[in-house]
C-alpha cells in the first residue's frame, strides 16, 4: 500500500548511459523523543528493480529505529564474540544517546530477508564508521595508487565534481575500507566509505555510494555539505590535501582468501538486536561498546571518549580538537 502513491517513490533518470539507477523514497517518518526520524531514503544498482529495493530496505531501518525509541523496554539482544544471549534496553538499539554504547544513528543497521546477509551488513557498516574515525583522526590510512582498472571504474559513475581522492585503511579487521572523497570548487561535495575482504568490491561500493550523495546534495540547498561556510569546506578540503600528500602511496591490495569478518580480539562486545517490525524483510541493529556507534562527529567522540578503541590507539582528546571535523558520510 505504501507505494500507491507515485509522489512517494521514483527512480532518477540518468544523465549518461553509463550510470546505475540510483531510487528513492520518501515514505514518511516516527516521532520520538529524539526528534523525527529521516522521511527520505535511497538506494543504487545497476538494475533499476533492485536499486528500488535498496531504498525501500534504508527505510525500513530508519523507520524501525525509531520504533525502538518509543517503549524503554528490555529486549534480548546477542553478543556474537562471546555467542551468548544478552538482555538490554530497546532504546539501546534506537537513536540518539545509550547509557551503554553512548550515541547512536543507523550506523550498523540493515535489512533484508536473510539474516546471514544483514547480519553482515550491520557489522559492516559498524566497522567502516570506526576506520574512518582512525583515518580521519589518526591518520591511520594509505592513499590509493590508481591502476587501469581503478581508473575505468571511476570513469564508469560519470561523477559531477572535478576532483577525486582515494584513501583505504585495514585496522581493526581483516578487511580493507576504501574511502572516496568528491571535491569541486574548493568545497566537499560527496563521500563514499565501504569495507569488504576484496578490495575492488571495497572501492565500487564507495564508489556507488559517493555517486549517491552527489545526486542527492548537488543543487539541494538544504543538504548537510551546503549548510557549511566556504571558510570551513575550505579547512577541510584542505586536511584533505594534507592527507593525500603525506599518507603513503600504496597498491590496491590482493584479494583475501577468507570472505568472512574477522575483527581485533580487544573488540569483545558485537552485538545484534532485531528491530521491531511486521513484514517479511528482517533489521538488525548491530552495536558495540567498545566502538563508536555513529558517524565520528567531534561532538558524540568526546561526550564517549570512554570507548576502548581509543585506550588501543592512543587517541587523546586534543587530537579530536585539533583535526578538522569529519564530514564524511
Amino acid at each position: 500500500m505504501i507505494f500507491t502513491g507515485k509522489k512517494n517513490y521514483g527512480t532518477v533518470v540518468n544523465d549518461f548511459l553509463v550510470n546505475p539507477y540510483i531510487s528513492y523514497t520518501n515514505l514518511g517518518s516516527v516521532q520520538t523523543v529524539e526528534g523525527n526520524t529521516p522521511s527520505a531514503s535511497t538506494g543504487i544498482d545497476k538494475k533499476k528493480h533492485i536499486s528500488l529495493i535498496k531504498a525501500y530496505q534504508e527505510h525500513l531501518e530508519r523507520r524501525r529505529m525509531g520504533f525502538a525509541n518509543l517503549n524503554n523496554i528490555k529486549v534480548k539482544a546477542y553478543n556474537h564474540v562471546r555467542q551468548s544471549e544478552i538482555e538490554r534496553f530497546s532504546t539501546d538499539f534506537g537513536y540518539g544517546k545509550s547509557n551503554f554504547y553512548g550515541h547512536s544513528d543507523t550506523t550498523g543497521s540493515a535489512s533484508g530477508l536473510c539474516s546471514v546477509d544483514i547480519k553482515k551488513k550491520a557489522l559492516t557498516e559498524l566497522l567502516e564508521k570506526n576506520e574512518m574515525y582512525l583515518f580521519w583522526y589518526k591518520k591511520l590510512g594509505f592513499k590509493v595508487m590508481i591502476n587501469n582498472d581503478l581508473h575505468r571504474l571511476i570513469n564508469s559513475f560519470a561523477f559531477y565534481s572535478e576532483r577525486i581522492e582515494m584513501f583505504f585503511s585495514k585496522n581493526i579487521t581483516n578487511c580493507v575500507t576504501v574511502f572516496v572523497i568528491l571535491i569541486a570548487n574548493n568545497r566537499i561535495q560527496a563521500s563514499g566509505v565501504a569495507l569488504d575482504s576484496d578490495f575492488y568490491t571495497a572501492f565500487r561500493t564507495a564508489l556507488a555510494e559517493a555517486y549517491t550523495i552527489e545526486w542527492q546534495i548537488r543543487n539541494n540547498p538544504l543538504s548537510h555539505l551546503n549548510n557549511y561556510s566556504d571558510k570551513f569546506h575550505e579547512g577541510v578540503v584542505k586536511y584533505v590535501d594534507y592527507l593525500s600528500e603525506s599518507l603513503s602511496l600504496e597498491k590496491p591490495l590482493e584479494v583475501s582468501n577468507n570472505p568472512d569478518i574477522e575483527v581485533d580480539s580487544w573488540i569483545t562486545s558485537i552485538d545484534y538486536h532485531v528491530l521491531p517490525g511486521a513484514d517479511d524483510n528482517l533489521t538488525i541493529k548491530c552495536a558495540s561498546k567498545n566502538l563508536y556507534n555513529c558517524l565520528p562527529q567531534k561532538k558524540y567522540i568526546l561526550s564517549g571518549f570512554n570507548r576502548a578503541i581509543n585506550q588501543i590507539y592512543n587517541i587523546k582528546k586534543q587530537d579530536i580538537r585539533n583535526t578538522p571535523e569529519c564530514i564524511l558520510l
